[in-house]
């Protein structure tokens, strides 16, 4: 019988076949095994070695070569071209189910059919002697039409058994003591559905839960301009990349206001290095919109320019505001996001040469380890113990194996195999296949969920999602022992931070949050594999709660625009107004209330009982995050005479906590494009603050980005900065971004509430009185056309931040003509 193995699924050329003997069964034909390739297998045991002209050669009962598919309902035909040497103790055989075995017995006097689809009985379907001798190729074929299956050598009819016609899951072949030589297997049929184990369906709440949280918290700490800010400068618009792939494959619409603007940011800041270009790629072809693909064209071409080696690399130097054209060595890390970067290119309809594919297979096998055996426990009971060849990925030529690499080395290969199809040659697919079942076996020795194997613990969620982008090329459910996908999502869901983040800060080197969050969620979504949806489909854990019961009943819809109603009252508040009748009930006005702010005002006439009425009221939650919400309704007393209209009381809802995905606005939709129009970006300054809090240096607030910034010291009185350019320049116009940047910092550092600015040393000072909203810009007018030499720009007043009261500043300070 066949063993519980490991299932991977990997697309690949489907040509249209008829066999002989009997009728064609439906579905799409795989391409096992032929002269020219080795795909859609996994090995158990040691992979098999490649025949020259053609096919793989396996032996021993603990080393099967099976399907990486399940064959599901329906009429399904396999051909295999094979030979089978001089049988021993322990026959070889053909599993054509989980639960099907077709085999030659031991020392090949019979083949027979057994199983527990046939009873448990056992039929022989021939003298094997008559059919088959050691060493001989032979054609097998075993094809189901309705619920009987049909068995054939040399497309001679041998028997026909009453089968069923449900699925059967994969198919194998056992070389069992002896040798086997495979030289073709095709199987015609449909494929089944991936089912979901008990395990990870039972984790499938709290997972969903932890996707809602991450997404929270990514929309959380976006920038006003769009952006994210981690590892700006240098890669000004790859963190940008990653969030957006990743909110996208968490269930987001690309055209949600916050990640259109992501995706304006990253078109407006066009990436320079491998990783940020990789990522960018893989964010534009996640969104399946058509119109991106010019924009990817010239990211594939600096793609394919920069491949040396076959690999990778970064640029040698960063200036502080820009990378150098000069590359240096190459890696496997720079080279898995390039690999990732070209596949979302290829999806998206952009053609590459399958000389890149090749030179890639071939250096990235030189990144392997020497294979080394290893001690495994014996399958179906038996006493002992096998041995299974591993071989993991280093991060350059001269490095050793870790778990981050091996999964990137594994995928590369994956990658570029699938995309070669038939132009790979077949043993050079053969000693990739090998090379990728080394690499599985590798991870399966090696695996935890908790750590990074032979790696610095502050990649570990850079090294779960690698192995998710193993487990979903692959389609497997396990490494070696291991359930991938439940033991990472149970580590994760216990993992993740209070406000929805996860973050590696082990060994003092802190990985940032948003990074982590988005290797974790993309873990969790298993992003990395085909799914017939659309980018974006919405997830159901979005949709808001229509009625929250209480002694005020509020019912909200939205998810950035937002409309509020009254849904009832409960019966105590019913009972104090006119004993449970509605006569006593009069209503003024219903306030909506978020953080002491009235987010809307709806009058009421309290003239009249209340009966229905809905109070319904609409407003915008710009910023993405989450809210608490209550409904202040105030009423006039049940005795006062009808014509009474003061409100005496009020009677609250309970907290609404509703999540906002964020909305438009004119002045954030225009943040992207305003770096290109200030005038103060790059220009030549000098810069003298009252005080710098640390890396917060004055430069900063000039670089154009909105996750760097100038930040005075706590213990600044009065906080300024004097900027004096080398050459003048005309504005009219000058807007102070607060250091606020981000939905998640409001109120966190002193709120600037009013600013002065000196113009060229003039005695009148101009004054800016910033409003309600921290995150918008303060405008303050020069009139028109003025000519600026010389700013002091100093902050008046301010209210104490909440977690670091007494810092304060600036992302950016621009001038607009």
């Amino acid at each position: 019988m066949m063993h519980t193995l490991a299932k991977l699924a990997v697309a690949c050329a489907l040509v249209p076949m008829l066999f002989a003997h009997t009728a064609r069964a439906q579905g799409v034909e795989r391409v096992l095994v032929d002269k020219k390739r080795v795909a859609d297998v996994q090995f158990h045991g040691t992979p098999w070695s490649v025949i020259k002209g053609g096919g793989i050669e396996g032996a021993g009962r603990q080393n099967q070569v099976y399907t990486s598919f399940e064959v599901a309902a329906g009429d399904w035909h396999a051909r295999l071209r094979l030979s089978v040497g001089e049988l021993g103790d322990k026959g070889s055989g053909f599993a054509f189910a989980d639960d099907a075995f077709l085999g030659f017995d031991a020392h090949g006097k019979k083949l027979f059919v057994d199983g527990a689809r046939f009873g448990g009985k056992v039929f022989e379907i021939a003298d094997a002697t008559r059919v088959w001798e050691p060493n001989r190729p032979f054609t097998l074929d075993v094809a189901r039409r309705g619920s009987k299956v049909s068995f054939a050598i040399d497309e001679k009819p041998l028997y026909e058994l009453d089968f069923h016609d449900g699925p059967v899951g994969r198919m194998a072949v056992h070389p069992g003591d002896t040798s086997l030589r495979l030289f073709e297997w095709r199987v015609i049929g449909s494929v089944a559905a991936r089912k979901q184990s008990p395990d990870v369906e039972a984790l499938r709440e709290p997972i969903d839960r932890a996707i809602e949280r991450g997404v929270a918290f990514l929309l959380s700490v976006q920038q006003r301009d769009g952006s994210w800010s981690s590892g700006q400068p240098q890669y000004v618009s790859g963190q940008t990349a990653l969030s957006l792939y990743a909110l996208i494959k968490s269930g987001l619409a690309p055209t949600e206001p916050a990640l259109a603007r992501a995706l304006r940011f990253v078109d407006a800041h066009p990436p320079f290095d491998t990783y940020s270009i990789g990522l960018a790629l893989i964010a534009y072809e996640a969104t399946h919109d058509p119109k991106y693909k010019d924009r990817m064209r010239p990211l594939v071409k600096q793609l394919l320019q920069n491949q040396r080696q076959g690999l990778w690399s970064y640029p040698t130097g960063f200036d502080g505001r820009r990378w150098n054209s000069d590359l240096g060595g190459v890696d496997l890390s720079n080279s898995q996001y390039a690999v990732l970067g070209l596949r979302a290119a290829s999806a998206a309809g952009i053609e590459i040469p399958p000389k890149t594919w090749v030179d890639l297979i071939d250096n990235v096998l030189r990144l392997q380890e020497a294979p080394k055996s290893i001690d495994v426990a014996l399958a179906d009971g038996e006493t002992g113990t096998g041995k299974r060849t591993i071989a993991g990925f280093g991060y350059n030529f001269d490095s050793p194996p870790k778990g981050s690499m091996t999964s990137a080395g594994i995928s590369a290969l994956v990658i570029a195999r699938d995309a070669l199809g038939s132009k790979l040659a077949g043993a050079q697919a053969a000693e990739v296949q090998q090379s990728i079942q080394m690499g599985v076996a590798w991870l399966g020795h090696y695996f935890r969920a908790d750590a990074h194997p032979f790696g610095d613990e502050p990649w570990l969620f850079y090294w779960l999602y690698g192995a998710e982008r193993v487990g979903s090329l692959l389609d497997v459910d396990e490494f070696g022992a291991h359930r991938w996908y439940l033991e990472g999502a149970r580590f994760l869901i216990g993992r993740q931070g209070g406000n929805g983040e996860w973050a590696s800060n082990a060994g003092g080197n802190v990985r940032p949050q948003e990074t982590d969050t988005c290797y974790a969620l993309l873990f969790l979504e298993r992003a990395t594999a085909q799914r017939p949806t659309t980018a974006g489909a919405e997830r159901s854990f979005f949709e808001p709660k229509r009625e929250v019961q209480d002694d005020v009943r509020i019912a909200y819809s939205g998810r950035g625009a937002f409309e509020f109603w009254l849904g009832g009252f409960g019966d105590r508040v019913l009972a104090e107004h006119g004993g449970g009748e509605l006569a006593g009930l009069r209503i003024a006005y219903v306030d909506y209330v978020c953080e002491g702010r009235v987010l809307a005002h709806v009058v009421g006439d309290p003239s009249r009982p209340w009966k229905d009425e809905r109070f319904r009221a609409k407003f915008d939650l710009i910023y993405p995050g989450e809210y608490p919400v209550v409904a202040r309704v105030y009423l006039v007393s049940p005795e006062a005479p009808a014509d009474a209209t003061e409100a005496t009381r009020s009677i609250e809802s309970g907290v609404v906590r509703v999540r906002s995905l964020g909305t438009s606005a004119p002045w954030l939709d225009e943040l992207v494009d305003l770096r290109a129009r200030n005038l103060l970006v790059d220009k030549g300054m000098t810069l003298t603050p009252s005080s710098i809090n640390g890396e917060d240096q004055p430069h900063r607030a000039f670089d154009g980005l909105e996750g760097s910034r100038w930040m005075c010291k706590n213990d600044d009185p009065t906080p300024t900065l004097i900027v004096e350019l080398a050459k003048p320049v005309q504005g009219s116009e000058l807007r102070l971004f607060s250091h606020c940047a981000s939905a998640r910092l409001r109120g966190q550092h002193d709120v600037i509430r009013r600013v002065s600015v000196r113009v060229n040393g003039a005695k009148d000072l101009l004054e800016g009185i910033a409003g309600l909203d921290e995150l918008q810009p303060l405008v303050i007018p020069l009139g028109r056309s003025t000519t600026v030499h010389r700013l002091e720009i100093r902050i008046l007043d301010r209210i104490p931040g909440t977690a670091w009261p007494g810092y304060a500043g600036f992302t950016e300070i621009s001038l607009f003509k």
